[in-house]
């Protein structure tokens, strides 16, 4: 059986080169290696060695006390110290240890050998002896000279196998001996170059010779430091070689250094290999560091945290040191910390997953929805995950905003399309309604009958406003507004409004700046509010108002409102009501949505409030707490110059009435001819059509003069304004009346009425068209 050997050294370059000597003795295994003196007492204990070869001088614990803790033990193993400097006490407390043999490391090959056989006579095979033969040719000495030239062979075998070179510099004379592999390593024949110590040096780069000379400085001067540099060399063909070379002194009697013993290996192409890796170590850190996504590596099994970047330190709010002292559960919500847990252990064998959109917490306290990547990486030898996260909380704010306001439009072009076809069913009813009342004496019973069918059609008239205010399709007439006014010219309406029990206050900022909107929806834009405001404190309360100039950035627009930057005028309505829970307050502009009692509201009011602030190009935001009350903030655009204001046109007085000759076009029948009736009960000629080809028809036929045309907007095959078009080719000019249940972009952009078109929005009564058919035809240049 084998003889079980521990080596001991803290040179790893020794180690190699003695492990490959003695790995030619096949009576010989080497168990283990060990580079101190605590980890040979742990290998001793583990592999039960029954031989160990140790260094003197090594860090943590030297070879003596080594010795001496191993032989404190009955079944201690045989130990042979070694030692690279030549110190004569050394023997005696090698000896003083216990120890069963001393070496020098100069005469290790030649003497080791016979050691260990003397300990261990069963183990001596193949394994040469590096001595020279004396004169006495006794049965030893002829058994080493027969062994010499094997001995060297295999030891050079040996040394070529492991790209080890060997050298000796005489410290007295500078001259150097090297084995053959030193100057192979660097392109040149053994004579190709002198072996003496200025010819090497020659060869190093001039860089390194600072730290070459300091190193054998060291090693040469107590304490004797290993020589242990890292050097380029010049190669023949005028490149450079890395070289790692390993060396202790031998000194003389007196203490003095003589000699300087070791070898060199070429680590070329480790040195490469390492720049390489440095390289590419580089790159990956600048873009870990600087890439725009948080970004951290954690330890998967325990979840702390091992690299953070600059992007996750700016976004979570966290310093670096505080996120290496947390773990992955500490940004995470309580509610998703279990989900986490479970995620991990799927994709543990994972090399990459994307976990989708979680919900982080930063430092602040704020949440943070993130959609996050991640992949296994290993990081300084251990498995870690690698984890990039993407802010998405913005994304998906603007995502909830764009589905509300298509919900929102799909809600108002419905309840703009209801409120049109309703129109032209009040237009009939409370225009029959006017006519009959005209023809129906004060105290006859049916006249009090005919009334409430009149006013039923104004509070369905004033219920389709609402819806077309909503859908942002009513015909607005604009004017430049000073809300602090408007606010003050409803203060006395208002406060019998709310009650007695609730305090009104109105805080109006000094010198607000004006805005461009109708009067009327902005006066019931406040009425709206304060009575959705008065219904949330039954108990009683405090309702104010508020008013001032503000500017609002890209950012805090976009992501609160939904709108641009700019400036605005605030009109803010706050209660201290009951306030709304989430659910509530994500539906509170729902046309139709209320939490009313059936029969206690319609569920527009919030609705057409929404639809007006839209038109006018403004927004609206609403904070709220259940029992915390609630505030809606109105932003409308403030004017930055002088706005032209058209004074508003009234319809008071009787109905006027006129000679000329009009041509109706109104695809309803019924309302055609209500409205026929209704011009020429005023003396007017009236010739209809249904449709804009019967009118294009009429007009090439009727060989007298057409005063004004009346044209719904919207019917089938022609719409009244291509219609007016064809008729200014036929008649100009000539003048035109737009009738409709809503708007129609002919005639109004943005909800502005243009200034050159005359429009009558439906329904409307005999006394509403009589008067508006006499302002078009009075008016001059047309």
């Amino acid at each position: 059986m084998a003889l079980s050997l521990l080596l001991v050294d803290d040179s790893q370059s020794f180690l190699n080169l003695v492990e490959t000597f003695l790995a030619s003795d096949p009576g010989i295994k080497v168990v283990g290696r060990a580079a101190n003196g605590r980890e040979a007492l742990d290998q001793c204990e583990l592999l039960k060695p029954e031989l160990i070869l140790v260094d003197v001088a090594m860090p943590e614990m030297n070879g003596f006390e080594t010795t001496r803790r191993l032989k404190a033990n009955a079944e201690a193993p045989r130990v042979i110290l070694m030692t690279g400097t030549q110190v004569t006490e050394y023997q005696t407390a090698a000896r003083d240890v216990g120890a069963d043999g001393f070496v020098l490391k100069s005469d290790f090959f030649a003497k080791v050998p016979l050691l260990i056989h003397g300990l261990f006579p069963q183990t001596i095979g193949t394994l040469p002896v590096v001595k020279q033969p004396t004169s006495d040719h006794g049965p030893e000495q002829r058994w080493l000279a027969d062994t010499l030239v094997e001995s060297r062979a295999q030891l050079e075998l040996a040394l070529n196998a492991s790209n080890i070179g060997l050298w000796e510099l005489d410290l007295r004379t500078n001259r150097v001996w090297y084995c053959p592999r030193c100057k192979s390593q660097l392109g040149f024949k053994d004579h190709e170059l002198p072996n003496l110590r200025d010819a090497w040096f020659e060869r190093l780069h001039p860089e390194d010779h600072p730290k070459v000379l300091a190193a054998m400085s060291e090693s040469m001067g107590p304490p004797f430091k290993p020589y242990e540099p890292e050097y380029r060399l010049r190669h023949k063909d005028g490149s450079y070689r890395w070289i790692m070379a390993k060396a202790n002194a031998t000194l003389d009697a007196s203490g003095r250094p003589t000699k300087l013993s070791g070898c060199h290996i070429d680590v070329t192409q480790r040195k490469a290999s390492e720049s390489a890796l440095q390289i590419t170590e580089g790159r990956y850190r600048v873009l870990f560091e600087t890439n725009p996504f948080p970004i951290w590596v954690f330890d998967p099994q325990t979840l702390r945290f091992l690299e953070v970047n600059d992007a996750a330190v700016k976004t979570y709010g966290y310093s670096r040191d505080e996120f290496l002292a947390m773990t992955v559960l500490d940004i995470r919500s309580e509610a998703e910390k279990e989900r986490l847990l479970e995620t991990l252990s799927q994709i543990a064998d994972s090399p990459a997953e994307s976990p989708g959109v979680w919900t982080h917490r930063r430092k602040d306290g704020a949440f943070l929805k993130v959609k996050i990547a991640t992949s296994s990486i290993e990081l300084n030898g251990k498995q870690a995950r690698l984890v990039i996260a993407h802010d998405v909380t913005e994304h998906i704010q603007l995502e909830k905003q764009f589905l509300k306001a298509q919900k929102m439009e799909a809600f108002g072009q419905l309840a703009g399309g209801v409120a049109h076809d309703f129109n032209n069913l009040l237009t009939i009813i409370t225009g029959y309604s006017e006519l009959i009342l005209r023809h129906v004496p004060e105290h006859d019973p049916v006249r009090s009958l005919v009334w409430e069918i009149q006013k039923a059609g104004d509070r369905a008239a004033k219920l389709t406003r609402q819806l077309l205010a909503f859908s942002k399709r009513t015909v607005l007439a604009p004017v430049v507004l000073d809300l602090n006014a408007v606010v003050a010219d409803l203060e006395k309406m208002l406060r019998p409004l709310i009650g007695a029990d609730i305090q009104l206050i109105t805080l109006k900022g000094r010198q607000v700046g004006s805005v461009f909107a109708d009067p009327s929806q902005i006066e019931q834009v406040v009425l709206n509010m304060v009575v959705n405001a008065r219904d949330a404190m039954p108990e009683g309360g405090v309702l104010t108002l508020e008013t001032r100039d503000v500017h609002l950035s890209e950012e805090f627009a976009q992501k609160h409102l939904g709108g641009k930057a700019g400036d605005y005028v605030l009109l803010a309505i706050h209660d201290t009501g009951s306030g709304m829970d989430e659910a509530t307050r994500a539906r509170v502009f729902e046309p139709f949505f209320t939490t009313k009692e059936p029969g206690k509201g319609t569920g527009l009011g919030l609705a057409t409030v929404y639809g007006i602030v839209q038109q006018v190009g403004g927004s609206i935001a609403v904070h709220t707490q259940l029992g915390q009350g609630t505030s809606f903030l109105v932003y409308l655009p403030r004017l930055q110059s002088a706005v032209h204001s058209p004074q508003p046109q009234t319809v008071e007085g009787p109905a006027p009435g006129g000679s000329e000759t009009i041509l109706l076009v109104e695809d309803d029948e019924r309302i055609l001819e209500l409205a026929a009736k209704s011009l020429e009960l005023k003396g007017y000629t009236v010739m209809t059509a249904g449709n804009g080809p019967d009118a294009i028809r009429l007009c090439n036929e009727h060989p007298g003069p057409i005063d004004l045309v009346i044209t719904d907007l919207v019917m089938p095959h022609m719409s009244g304004r291509e219609l007016a078009n064809r008729l200014y080719a036929l008649r100009y000019p000539l003048k035109v009346l737009y009738i409709s249940g809503y708007t129609d972009d002919a005639v109004a952009r943005h909800g502005i009425l243009q200034a050159e078109v005359d429009f009558l929005q439906k329904p409307f009564t005999p006394r509403a068209l009589a008067h508006k058919v006499r302002s078009v035809l009075d008016q001059p240049g047309k």
